[in-house]
């Protein structure tokens, strides 16, 4: 697999960056019990942001995450 995009058969590589609403809620509720109520630190891609005076990176809780995420405040 060292090879630019040489995967076995039947196992694809992954998405260019996003997650449907049901891959994201099964994240979430993976992160949940380890990120209790405690604010999280994610890093977006620069790419969605390039021209634009968006932040990469986000601070909050898993809850304001998915609702920024679902508002559309961050791409």
């Amino acid at each position: 697999m060292k090879e630019l995009g040489c995967w076995p058969r039947f196992l694809g590589g992954p998405d260019e960056g996003g997650l449907s609403a049901e891959e994201l809620s099964a994240v979430l509720s993976i992160l949940q019990p380890f990120a209790g109520t405690r604010d999280s630190f994610f890093r977006f891609s620069e790419i969605a942001f390039i021209a634009t005076d968006k932040p990469i990176h986000f601070s909050g809780t898993l809850e304001e995450l998915s609702a920024s995420l679902a508002e559309g405040n961050i791409n």
